[in-house]
């Protein structure tokens, strides 16, 4: 496959820190980059992602004390290179440009 280019509608510009998956590092360590991705390879990473959240997500409780859960909000990043991953806390600097995903239960179960 050749490398998207930003003319074609099929790629999306993703700004976010370039690094290595394998090594963890901080944000400091890394620069910020503009990259263009595929839009299948990032409609790939969502579907993967979302896969792995509803096995979670699926068997979480509907009650958690005197309180009935609605909703779920899950905030994603994507890096430059279009990988999405869970947000953790202390991100939120680079969360900002991220995805949320928000769930609510469906009216019968």
């Amino acid at each position: 496959m050749s490398n998207p280019r930003l003319e074609d509608t099929n790629a999306l510009s993703i700004l976010g820190y370039e690094g290595d998956d394998e090594e963890e590092r901080g944000i400091l360590d890394n620069r910020l980059v503009r990259n263009v991705v595929d839009v299948q390879k990032l409609e790939d990473e969502i579907k993967s992602f979302l896969g792995a959240l509803e096995k979670i997500i699926g068997k979480l409780s509907q009650e958690v004390g005197n309180y009935r859960m609605e909703t779920i909000s899950v905030t994603a990043e994507v890096n430059a290179k279009g990988k999405v991953s869970l947000l953790g806390s202390g991100g939120e600097m680079g969360g900002k440009g991220g995805l949320t995903f928000t769930f609510k239960r469906s009216s019968n179960s």
